[in-house]
């Protein structure tokens, strides 16, 4: 709540505490209810009232990352249970056990006293093709579906690759609206709509007025979901004004990388939510999963879909793999190249793919390629191909990048890929 509501300092008078926020303006107030035991907090703007009790960690499990009782002594070699996941201790694939008991120690006995600490709710690890480290914090645990948030969008990369593997599509360079009846259908008529195709979708380079870190641009996807007029998400995108030629500037866009959902929609004749299962959660051997759905009831590819932390895993390893899950093609090879490829920079020169992140960390002084899915409040899935290693992090961390971004590359290159950097664990 301090991170969304922009808390910026606090101010005692008398008995209360007024806190406010970096213009001074006042968002609550706060005051003992019980002393030492109770403490009100009521928002000036709502008058919504939260109260506090003081907690520890044998009261307060989904705060603290685990109870005294639950404190690990070592790690414990995953379950097999049935997934598809064979399961080895991380010294059987020649992993530095040492370093990851010390990541998974530090993890657990975090204490929360602070906003900008990682709030860590699952690590997995896959390597060589096992899965060696599987941890939960928080009341999480191996059966609860976690939220991708925009982890999620790869998800729609990997729809796109299934459909054009299958010959739905015929490649990423189709082009966007003949699949919804061509441009003349939309509003804002744009011959610039004309060369918009799945590439520019796939890329964040769509060329659409939609920028989901700017709030005043119509396709930024709060603005989007949070208008009722247009119910219709596909439209309501392919209604935008262009404000630049597809393919010339790369911008953060859900609502775009969503309209890869409808094409894939059009071209198969299944509805996403079917596709999905079909082609991707039923080879897969995924049983349990959510997606989200649009006011008009098709499957929502901007981001959210739930997964478990074990499934959502098994996606890494299918691309380590070239496109292969236990025997099973399910995009091709040259299109799990194309992805990892630079393609676009959103963030940094040459950092994204076909909806995959590029990052290389440097350790021991070797540079080291990684792709990754990335979601807001710390949902991270990671290709090491170098190391034949897949690694899942899910988190708590919303609203909050910097400090995702921090735990991120510190846990990766301090703990995760120096631990598969010895001459044991090289690659199969």
């Amino acid at each position: 709540l301090g991170v969304f509501f922009r808390i910026d300092s606090a101010r005692v008078s008398g008995d209360e505490i007024h806190f406010t926020d970096p213009n001074g303006d006042q968002i609550a107030t706060g005051h003992s209810v019980e002393p030492g035991a109770r403490f009100r907090l009521v928002f000036s703007r709502s008058g919504d009232m939260l109260d506090f009790t003081r907690g520890s960690r044998e009261t307060a499990p989904g705060f603290y990352p685990r109870r005294s009782a639950d404190a690990p002594t070592g790690l414990v070699r995953p379950a097999e249970d049935g997934d598809g996941w064979p399961t080895r201790t991380p010294a059987e694939t020649g992993l530095d056990e040492g370093l990851l008991t010390k990541l998974i120690g530090e993890i657990a006995t975090f204490e929360p006293t602070a906003l900008r600490q990682p709030y860590i709710h699952s690590v997995l690890i896959a390597h060589q093709g096992q899965l060696v480290v599987e941890e939960y914090f928080h009341g999480f645990h191996k059966d609860m579906p976690h939220d991708s948030r925009s982890a999620g969008k790869t998800i729609g990369s990997v729809l796109l690759g299934i459909a054009i593997e299958q010959g739905f599509i015929s490649s990423v360079d189709a082009p966007v609206y003949p699949y919804f009846g061509g441009v003349d259908r939309f509003a804002n008529p744009d011959p610039r709509k004309e060369r918009l195709t799945l590439r520019h979708l796939v890329t964040m380079s769509q060329g659409f007025d939609c920028n989901d870190e700017d709030y005043d641009t119509p396709g930024n996807e709060d603005v989007m979901q949070s208008q009722t007029e247009q119910t219709d998400w596909y439209r309501y995108i392919l209604d935008l004004a262009m404000v630049g030629e597809p393919g010339e500037t790369d911008i953060y866009c859900s609502g775009g990388i969503n309209l890869i959902g409808g094409v894939v929609q059009e071209a198969s004749g299944m509805s996403l939510p079917r596709f999905f299962h079909e082609t991707f959660a039923v080879p897969l051997g995924i049983t349990h999963y959510h997606m989200n759905l649009s006011p008009t009831h098709e499957g929502y590819l901007g981001g959210g879909i739930r997964l478990r932390p074990r499934d959502f895993l098994k996606l890494g390893q299918v691309y380590l793999d070239g496109g292969v899950w236990k025997g099973q093609r399910l995009v091709a090879e040259d299109w799990v190249e194309a992805s990892f490829a630079a393609q676009a920079s959103l963030n940094a020169p040459d950092d994204y793919g076909f909806a995959w992140w590029r990052r290389t960390f440097e350790v021991s002084g070797q540079n080291i390629e990684t792709y990754y899915a990335s979601g807001n409040g710390g949902q991270l899935l990671f290709v090491v191909p170098a190391l034949d290693l897949v690694v899942q992090i899910n988190g708590g961390n919303y609203s909050d990048g910097r400090t995702r971004n921090a735990f991120r590359d510190r846990f990766m290159r301090e703990f995760i890929l120096p631990a598969a950097m010895t001459e044991k664990s090289g690659a199969r």
